[in-house]
């Protein structure tokens, strides 16, 4: 185990997720840890470096701290804090067993000004608290939104160890955002902040100084937070977490439970939030933190590879389940779901498919027989790769404007044929591909009047942004996109039920909620992703395994543009191997496909984009070699070429299960 000599901010924020975690973490030969931190990673895919670039380059006078060890890194602080005025980069404080650095702090004789620099948004021109819920906040009790919880937290726990360190001095705390309110005023932001490996594999920043006319700044915007810091620190902050008191009672309890290698009590740690524990899993050599967990709380042995209740699909009621003594899926029933309905049926599914081990899928025949009829021929099946980068690509364009860099194109004719039809796809580093993604898009779709199928609303939303895009922008041929894709879209107006701006007559069709509706197999767990889709189906269809055993794709009986007599389901012995997305080229090293997945877990769980979005930021913002960058390309069109084919089987599936 390495020497734990400081509770630093990170391992304060997984202390406030789960003090128990303090004593699994950085512990990688004995414990299972499929969150292993990876700065760069995480910067890269949420344009943390680029933020943080460019928010220095408002201080040129700044100094970075750039050494690794603690004490002179401190050392080095207090140096320049001799002097009546330093703005420093990276500077560190520590007191007692804390130890923080900040991002930016700024010394002005007596005043401290902490800045914390996040690749977060926010919108200046929303009105009231957007840190602050009025619904569960009292007079002199703020509670904060979940989402900002971590950041308000880790910019107080910064100036709380600040304040200790350097008493003498009136530390301020604030927080510097993007405003997606502001448009850019420089072309080109993206490309001033580029990442290079150095011979020594260490990855650095190159970037590119602005001129004195340099307008960029403006989409940043600093926010002061010392009152709401304050409130923070005193403990009167009102969100739930597992310990209580002051921030420095807190602190105090999680630095001793951490230096000091201690078990936090086990009952006061389990709850819902065990979901999602980086520390579950079953592994040859490692141990199992959440197996230890529920060993010591509940006596449940091997509780990885359970299935326990919070993993009931869409569940919201785990921690009064837990709280009623129902850990694992079988112990739930009708009464411990909530109103009837949609959700609630498949939930009720799920549990039985489980209880009675059922291998057999629950497919509605009469109601997916009911929608295959209503679809007009030929059948075309899209799925898009995104991209939202923190800075803008374009002058005019806010923070965080998405960016559409890649489609795949499957149709389906009514005799079952089937072709891999089309594809974009543009990695220029500097280029802003959605507008010709639209135009290839259009040429692809507007051919015919056939269903247009979705996995999700991903497809729908990508769509409505670029024609918020193309309305305010000088295409020549703006209003011929924006009419057509109009018609194979929904906009609402708002949350009302029927209010809509507008609604496609040739509204794309989301398989997602078709399976929602008309699909679950016990081989899904409780996920409905198209990557845990797929192999359910090929492991149930015998159609498909006929199908696709043989070497057919990528011929002239189904033409592939990426693929060349490929075979997508192989037997090893007596078995059909079932997940083709194995099958592919990696993108990532295993190791960075599960922090990748780890960095998108919440916001992309249907699509799981994330190794998709990840691949386009290297090749926009890393130096790389054409070689390495021609790989790349390969083998994101052959995983967007499998999104599309996966729904095209599944699409399969269904239509052999309905024949009479």
């Amino acid at each position: 185990m390495k020497p734990r000599a400081y509770l630093t901010k990170s391992v304060f924020k997984i202390g406030l997720e789960c003090p128990r975690k303090l004593y699994y973490h950085n512990k990688p030969d004995e414990y299972l840890n499929d969150k292993t931190e990876d700065p760069f990673l995480e910067a890269l895919a949420r344009g943390g470096f680029q933020v943080g670039a460019l928010a220095t380059l408002k201080y040129p006078s700044g100094i970075e701290i750039k050494t690794h060890k603690h004490q002179e890194a401190i050392a080095e602080t207090a140096a320049h804090f001799n002097n009546k005025n330093s703005i420093l980069f990276e500077a560190a404080f520590a007191s007692a067993s804390h130890f923080v650095r900040s991002d930016i702090a700024i010394k002005s004789d007596n005043l401290l000004r902490i800045i914390e620099v996040k690749s977060k948004s926010t919108d200046s021109d929303d009105e009231g608290d957007e840190f602050i819920s009025p619904k569960f906040s009292k007079p002199g009790q703020p509670k904060l939104y979940a989402k900002w919880i971590p950041y308000i937290y880790d910019l107080a726990f910064q100036v709380m160890v600040a304040r200790l360190n350097y008493p003498a001095l009136k530390v301020s705390a604030s927080l510097m955002l993007l405003d997606k309110s502001e448009s850019c005023l420089e072309d080109g932001l993206h490309q001033m902040f580029r990442i290079k490996k150095e011979d020594s594999g260490k990855q650095v920043i190159v970037t590119k100084i602005p001129g004195t006319d340099f307008k960029g700044f403006n989409i940043l915007k600093e926010i002061d937070l010392t009152s709401l810091v304050d409130e923070v620190i005193d403990g009167k902050e009102t969100s739930e977490f597992h310990l209580h008191g002051s921030l420095i009672d807190r602190a105090n309890q999680l630095s001793e439970i951490y230096v000091k290698n201690q078990k936090f009590q086990i009952k006061e740690a389990v709850g819902s939030h065990c979901k999602k524990c980086e520390f579950r899993g079953e592994h040859e050599l490692l141990r199992s933190g959440f197996d230890e967990c529920w060993i010591e709380f509940a006596n449940i042995q091997a509780a990885s590879s359970k299935v326990m209740s919070f993993d009931l699909w869409n569940y919201k009621g785990s921690d009064k389940a837990l709280n009623n003594n129902k850990y694992l899926l079988g112990d739930l029933d009708e009464s411990d779901l909530g109103k009837p309905g949609p959700t609630s049926e498949r939930q009720l599914l799920q549990i039985e498919q489980h209880k009675s081990g059922a291998k057999e899928p629950f497919l509605n025949i009469p109601g997916l027989a009911e929608e295959i009829e209503s679809w007009k021929w030929p059948l075309h099946f899209i799925d898009f790769e995104t991209c939202t980068p923190a800075l803008p690509f374009l002058k005019g364009f806010a923070p965080y404007s998405e960016i559409a860099f890649q489609f795949s194109h499957h149709v389906m004719e009514k005799d079952g044929s089937i072709r891999h039809a089309g594809e974009f796809i543009d990695l220029n580093p500097g280029n802003y591909p959605t507008f010709n993604f639209m135009r290839a898009l259009y040429k692809e779709l507007s051919k015919d009047n056939g269903t247009v199928f979705r996995y999700s609303s991903h497809e729908n939303s990508v769509i409505n942004r670029a024609i918020f895009q193309l309305e305010r922008s000088e295409e020549k041929d703006k209003d011929l996109l924006i009419s057509f894709f109009k018609t194979i879209t929904t906009k609402k107006a708002s949350q009302k039920k029927n209010d809509y701006l507008w609604k496609g007559d040739r509204n794309m069709v989301d398989l997602l909620d078709l399976v929602k509706k008309h699909y679950l197999s016990p081989l899904m767990g409780s996920s409905n992703s198209l990557k845990y889709v797929l192999p359910a189906v090929l492991n149930e269809s015998n159609f498909l395994k006929k199908k696709y055993s043989s070497p057919i794709y990528g011929s002239d009986q189904i033409p592939s543009i990426n693929f060349k007599n490929h075979t997508w389901i192989k037997k090893v012995g007596n078995d059909f191997t079932s997940d083709p997305y194995k099958e592919l080229p990696p993108l990532f090293s295993p190791e960075d496909e599960t922090k990748i997945e780890h960095i998108f877990s919440e916001e992309n769980e249907i699509n799981n984009g994330g190794a998709a979005m990840m691949a386009y930021c290297y090749t926009q913002f890393t130096e790389m070699s054409k070689i390495e960058r021609e790989r790349i390309r390969s083998a994101l069109l052959k995983y967007c070429e499998l999104d599309t084919l996966a729904m095209v089987m599944l699409v399969e599936y269904w239509r052999d299960a309905v024949k009479p």
